[in-house]
């Protein structure tokens, strides 16, 4: 098979880690399989890169992240993947927020670590925010408390005026 740079496609050698899926059967999704295209394409580096002897030679270039230098071997590639891009877990290969979402969502990472302490900072944030909502509807009701106190102890508005002066702020003292 030959892809339109007119190289052949590189499979992965059965010993690497990055071709074992895992033993929780991956059901032969791409994203346990390093492929090229998919996660790595044959490159050049360009005419006016800034290292004389690099231009013009191939590369490979990872699809993953944006923010991934060329490398230069198909070993160098795989490695690459290998350590920032795959869960050593099981072995799915993906960029970031795939990755996280694999290891929220995936029946193989239901006792991993990894979840575990996610799900614990996700508890921790949760209930931070509930705090910070209860202290803060406790803020409002004590506000709206006193302001009715006020209202009803006869120093709010006078029952005939309708509306305040704009001049006086709007609320008069009797």
């Amino acid at each position: 098979m030959s892809n339109r740079s007119g190289h052949q496609s590189v499979k992965t050698e059965h010993g690497s880690s990055a071709s074992q899926a895992s033993s929780t059967d991956p059901k032969e999704l791409p994203c346990y399989i390093l492929s090229p295209g998919n996660h790595y394409t044959l490159g050049t580096y360009p005419n006016n890169h800034k290292t004389k002897e690099l231009r013009g030679r191939k590369n490979y270039v990872c699809e993953l992240s944006s923010r991934c230098s060329p490398l230069n071997s198909l070993k160098e590639i795989e490695k690459h993947i290998q350590d920032h891009h795959m869960e050593k877990h099981c072995g799915f290969i993906g960029h970031r927020d795939a990755r996280r979402e694999h290891v929220d969502t995936s029946e193989c990472h239901k006792d991993s670590e990894r979840r575990k302490k996610r799900d614990d900072n996700l508890a921790y944030l949760t209930k931070k925010k509930e705090q910070a909502r209860f202290k803060d509807g406790e803020e409002r009701r004590m506000r709206y408390e006193e302001e009715d106190r006020l209202r009803m102890s006869g120093n709010g508005r006078t029952s005939g005026a309708s509306g305040g002066s704009a001049a006086s702020g709007g609320r008069r003292r009797v």
